[in-house]
């Protein structure tokens, strides 16, 4: 079974903090649902960018939520995201394949827009079920996570766009 076969909440867009349903992770990292607006995202002028990446589902690794806050958090799942920024001054393609090779990375996939990078994590250990104080990685993970925007002691308040 997969790590990354999790429940998660799925928010209609990143405005809306209080409307999000349970979905399952794997289902939507493998489904092409969105393949279409995100080739025309890709395709598109830096402001039509944004107002498309605005109207996109998104997705919180973390776990479970009645609201996207930390006040909402339900359920976590073992799991980080860790949105590699930093990596667009990179041969996005060859970093995507390299990081793909690393066993404790669950997932590595490109950004909606397709110019930066991000990856799921899970943890070793959740400290409690309500909040994560400190995470457990190997060295590898921790270049990883110098990298990652979001790779900080609290990962609740990260969302994915579908992508």
């Amino acid at each position: 079974m997969s790590v990354l076969n999790k429940v998660v909440s799925y928010f209609p867009s990143m405005k809306n903090t209080t409307n999000g349903v349970d979905a399952s992770l794997l289902v939507l990292l493998q489904s092409n649902k969105h393949e279409v607006i995100i080739q025309s995202l890709r395709a598109s002028d830096e402001v039509t960018q944004k107002i498309i990446k605005e109207s996109l589902p998104c997705y919180t690794v973390a776990g479970r939520f009645s609201m996207r806050s930390k006040a909402g958090l339900l359920e976590l799942s073992g799991l980080a995201n860790a949105d590699l920024d930093s990596a667009e001054d990179y041969d996005i393609i060859s970093l995507l394949q390299e990081l793909k090779k690393i066993k404790s990375i669950a997932y590595a996939g490109l950004s909606c827009r397709g110019q930066r990078l991000h990856c799921i994590i899970p943890f070793l250990y959740l400290i409690n079920t309500k909040s994560i104080t400190s995470a457990l990685f190997n060295p590898l993970m921790i270049w990883v996570c110098q990298w990652a925007t979001t790779a900080t002691n609290n990962f609740r308040n990260t969302f994915c766009f579908i992508q």
